[in-house]
């Protein structure tokens, strides 16, 4: 629906925000087309990983009890399908 005005009429009354720059500067790199993971974000340098492809990610321990309150950007990853 990419370019069609009426979608793009339809949709503009449910915006909620816009992406940040810097993460839409990422989305133009060159892609592994045959991977469906090629889009997949990058975890935080503090998350434990357990796989990569797909990503399989936790806070360790150490950083549990830090807050009551979990920052987004070290939120558990796990999850087994492309985004």
């Amino acid at each position: 629906h990419l370019g069609n005005q009426a979608v793009q009429e339809l949709l503009a009354g449910m915006q909620v925000g816009e992406l940040d720059p810097r993460d839409v500067a990422g989305l133009a790199k060159e892609l592994d087309t045959s991977d469906p993971y090629a889009r997949e974000p990058a975890p935080h340098p503090a998350l434990s990983v357990h796989y990569s492809k797909p990503v399989n990610a936790e806070i360790p321990p150490s950083l549990l009890m830090d807050s009551w309150i979990t920052p987004n950007d070290i939120w558990d990853v796990r999850h087994h399908h492309p985004v």
